[in-house]
Order: structure tokens, then C-alpha cells, then sequence
């Protein structure tokens, strides 16, 4: 590729069809190429961009074997075969093991079969990738199959078992895989809802039922616990800077409720009957944010899913590609319109808990702010005011050099806005 050839990827709702528009950035002209896109008795799992490429991963129905395929510079590609460890899923009776297959597409594919076919755009993939850059929602860590991008690799986890989570580690440059399992906090009774969260070099693995809550932070590496968090149900939250947020989706007027519980018994009772959340974000001076909580299932997202469904999902300047793929748009979307409850916690450089204020969730403002473009202020006691109306479209929301900008147009004097907010 020319040094002066910028190249866009771009993909379609059915993901059947990929395009590439080439411009030449000396005289600005512009080609284009469309390819049909299909693996025989392969079904798609999730995209993911990573050292100036980007792969589209899928598997084999009813099996074990994954295979990645590797975009450079055009719609040519190369397969790369990894097949997976059975998973172990804890049963009464017998210890019997699933293939992959089941846990990257499990009971979503028929989901996303039917959303495709009424042609609305609510598809998700059913192994939720995470951007460690972002302050992940709680609907975004909720999911118990995740891909996290690493140098020179990709980690999957799975959290199918009230035990255990498996990890699965794959080294692109040699697509072999290690695997490892690490056992999740006891509760002494078994736990209703599990899940875990890798950022870095540390995975936190949090279990609950009715009676007790535990959240162990370890090397993720060697598996060797680094601090705990732990509450039975007639304790106080000890380690939460925020009040519980019950956040609920789509109209300005739901959203960010703050709700005291009376008793933790009530919010251990939320994390048990939902699917169970952790996630950290560091803030600046070596400050981390914590989310504790719950999310029910969406009704609707903006969320940009594999190949950004008709959009460009990358780039090549001057021969090296440059994907694309705005996570902080997949992020922010999942707190616009997700069901959740949670708190947030105040971290030092040793994840342990500081008392006092913390920074405010920076994506709970620029909502906000889209609140008020929308004609909805919130008052200090938690009353609204609607006023009036700007009318938007275009919108959206992405990180440069450590700051997030909040974009839209103005429909009525047809100027685009952008907003910066920083930590």
C-alpha cells in the first residue's frame, strides 16, 4: 500500500458484505471495492482490533474450534485455526464439560437471527468485548463471556461456572493458546450470581447470594489474592463513595436515581436476581474507580457492534491500518440505555478503599448534558424540569489524548457541535 493511501473498512447489518474506499490523500480520488464476506458453517462471534490490524473471529457450531481471521490492509484475509479447552460447567450430578461453541453463541444467536430479520438495529454479539480505556458501564461487564484485546494477544474469559472462571489466552503472532482456571471467592452457601473483570495484570472475581457478598482482586497471573471486599447482608457498605444508582434507560427523566437502601439485604437481594457486575477505571493520580452492582437485559442500543454495522470500522495511513471501532460510543450508548443499580468506589494505587468524595463518572455527565439538549435538567433534589428542545442528530462520542468529546448537529441551524470533557 502507498504511503499516501488512506483506507476505510466498512460492513453491513448482515454482516455478509464488506467494502473498502481507497483515497488517495495527494489528489483525493477515490476507489472503492465490495466483497461478500462468508465462512461455511461458521457463525460470527465478535470483531476486534488490535498492532495495526483488525480480526473477525468465528466458530464452528457444535465444536471447540475458533478460528481468527486477519485483515492487513485489504479484503483479503488470513485464517488462523485455535481450537479451545472444553469448558467445565458445574452439574449435580456429573462434571461434564461444553463445547466453546455454546458459550461464544449460546442462546443470543437465535436473538440475533430474529433482531436481523426485522432489520433492527439491536444486534449484539454474544461475547461482550471490553475497552479497558473506558469507564466500562455496568451492562457492559455484566456479561459472562468476554474478549479483552492484549499485546500481541486476546484473552477470553468465561464465567458459566459459580466456581470458577476459565481463562483463555491466544497469542496472535503464534495462535497458540494457554489456558487457566481460577477459582472464585466461597461463599459457604452457593452463589446466585458470579462474574469476573480483568484490567492489566489483575482479575477481580466477585460472587453474592441472599446472605453474603465477596469481591477478591488477584494477580492474574499467578492467582495469588491482592485485597478483598466482603459484606454480609446486615452490613453497611463500607467501601462506596456514591449513594446506590438505580439507572433506567431510555427516557432523561429515569436515569441516575439515587436510592439509599435501608438495609444491604435488599441489595444483595438485586445483585442475586441479575446478572452480576465489577469493573475498574483509572482516573488520574494513580486514583481508580470501582462500579459494584447489576444489570437486567436492554430493550434497545446505539451500541457500534462488530465492524461498526455500516460504518467505517478502520483505516491505513501511509500502509499501516488504524481500525477504528469507537468503544467509547459502544460505552456510552450502554449507559444511556441500559436497566442497572450500582455504586461507585474510590480506589489509591493499591485498590484500596479511600474515604471521602471521588471525581464524578465523567459518562454520567456528558448524559447529562445530552439530557439537556433533549429539554430535561435534573434539580438538586432530584426533580426534573423540562424546558426546551434542541433538536440533534449525527451524535457521538469518542476519546482523544485522554479527553472525551461529546458530538451532535443542531437539525435547526444545521451547525455540529463538539464538546470536550475531561477528568
Amino acid at each position: 500500500m502507498a504511503d499516501q493511501k488512506i483506507i476505510l473498512f466498512f460492513s453491513n447489518l448482515e454482516f455478509n458484505k464488506l467494502a473498502t474506499l481507497k483515497i488517495d490523500k495527494s489528489d483525493y480520488v477515490v476507489e472503492k471495492e465490495i466483497k461478500k464476506f462468508s465462512i461455511p458453517k461458521e457463525k460470527i462471534v465478535q470483531s476486534i482490533a488490535q498492532d495495526n490490524k483488525f480480526y473477525i473471529i468465528t466458530v464452528k457450531k457444535y465444536s471447540s474450534e475458533v478460528n481468527i481471521h486477519e485483515f492487513i490492509t485489504d479484503l483479503n484475509f488470513t485464517s488462523h485455526k485455535a481450537v479451545f479447552p472444553e469448558i467445565g460447567k458445574k452439574n449435580v450430578d456429573t462434571d461434564k464439560t461444553i463445547r466453546v461453541s455454546r458459550l461464544l453463541l449460546g442462546s443470543r444467536f437465535k436473538h440475533i437471527r430474529e433482531t436481523l430479520s426485522t432489520k433492527k438495529k439491536e444486534t449484539k454479539l454474544p461475547i461482550q468485548k471490553i475497552d479497558n480505556e473506558n469507564p466500562n458501564s455496568i451492562s457492559v461487564v455484566s456479561d459472562r463471556s468476554k474478549l479483552y484485546s492484549v499485546k500481541n494477544g486476546m484473552i477470553f474469559t468465561f464465567d458459566n461456572d459459580p466456581d470458577f472462571t476459565q481463562i483463555v489466552k491466544l497469542n496472535t503472532l503464534t495462535y497458540k493458546l494457554d489456558t487457566l482456571k481460577l477459582t472464585k471467592p466461597k461463599l459457604g452457601q452457593e452463589a446466585r450470581s458470579h462474574n469476573s473483570y480483568i484490567y492489566g495484570d489483575k482479575i477481580m472475581q466477585v460472587s453474592v447470594n441472599l446472605e453474603h457478598f465477596l469481591l477478591d482482586i488477584k494477580n492474574l497471573n499467578s492467582g495469588k489474592s491482592i485485597i478483598k471486599y466482603g459484606l454480609n447482608s446486615n452490613d453497611s457498605i463500607y467501601f462506596k463513595n456514591s449513594p446506590i444508582i438505580l439507572d433506567g434507560g431510555l427516557h432523561a427523566f429515569t436515569v441516575n436515581k439515587h436510592k439509599e437502601f435501608e438495609k444491604t439485604s435488599k441489595f444483595l437481594r438485586i445483585l442475586s436476581n441479575s446478572n452480576l457486575g465489577v469493573s475498574l477505571y483509572q482516573l488520574a493520580g494513580d486514583r481508580f474507580q470501582m462500579k459494584v452492582g447489576s444489570s437486567k437485559e436492554k430493550t434497545h442500543t446505539d451500541a457500534v457492534s462488530i465492524l461498526s454495522f455500516g460504518g467505517p470500522v478502520g483505516s491505513v495511513f501511509g500502509g499501516a491500518l488504524a481500525v477504528g471501532f469507537n468503544a467509547s460510543l459502544n460505552v456510552y450508548s450502554s449507559v444511556k440505555y441500559s436497566k442497572s443499580t450500582y455504586f461507585n468506589a474510590y480506589l489509591n494505587d493499591e485498590l484500596k478503599h479511600i474515604k471521602g468524595d471521588m471525581p464524578r463518572d465523567l459518562f454520567e455527565e456528558i448524559k447529562e448534558f445530552e439530557n439537556k439538549l433533549e429539554g430535561v435538567t435534573r434539580k438538586k433534589d432530584n426533580s426534573y424540569y423540562f424546558g426546551d428542545i434542541t433538536y440533534t442528530a449525527l451524535k457521538n462520542v469518542f476519546k482523544s489524548n485522554e479527553k472525551f468529546y461529546y458530538c451532535y448537529l443542531d437539525s435547526k441551524n444545521h451547525n455540529y457541535h463538539i464538546v470536550e470533557f475531561e477528568e
